[in-house]
């Protein structure tokens, strides 16, 4: 199943990778890049539940928390995430039976969670601009904060508002 939804991720062009110290995502390899991380399946009444996170990468803001926080765990943890089943667009398509084939329900959840990757901020202007105006991707920017690592989280704002400033 695992294989089906990277198969369909990279088909897409989101390859599997490691940015900075993150876990593996389907990511570009650019400074700024939407992301999904798959973090398992979930098994729920006769199917599987895909679950996981998407959000936002500064692969500059990364670099600069793993200097400033060397071993701590939020130096693993994604900065800007949101839950997958935040968003409606993946709702039916997230449920895929145990029988499989794999294959076609993979590719289907996996063109849901590409539209909404394809909302997000691929450039520096875009990133300061959605944060500017309070919209990523269709949502509050601060809807993608993880009660986890709002640390890491509000230090990403921050630095993307001393940023823009600059600008």
């Amino acid at each position: 199943m695992l294989q089906a939804i990277q198969n369909s991720m990279e088909s897409f062009g989101w390859p599997l990778r490691c940015l900075c110290t993150l876990f593996p995502c389907y990511a570009k390899e650019t400074l700024v890049t939407p992301y999904f991380h798959c973090s398992h399946l979930a098994r729920r009444f006769g199917s599987y539940r895909v679950e996981g996170y998407i959000g936002v990468i500064h692969q500059g803001f990364e670099r600069i928390w793993a200097k400033r926080y060397p071993g701590d765990p939020s130096e693993h943890a994604f900065g800007v995430v949101l839950y997958t089943a935040n968003f409606s667009e993946l709702g039916e398509t997230s449920y895929i039976a145990y029988e499989g084939p794999y294959e076609k329900a993979a590719e289907a959840y996996c063109a849901a969670v590409v539209t909404i990757l394809d909302r997000l901020p691929t450039n520096e202007d875009q990133l300061f601009d959605a944060v500017e105006k309070d919209d990523l991707g269709g949502k509050r920017v601060d809807a993608y904060s993880s009660w986890g690592y709002i640390g890491k989280f509000n230090a990403f704002k921050e630095f993307v508002k001393q940023h823009f400033q600059h600008h």
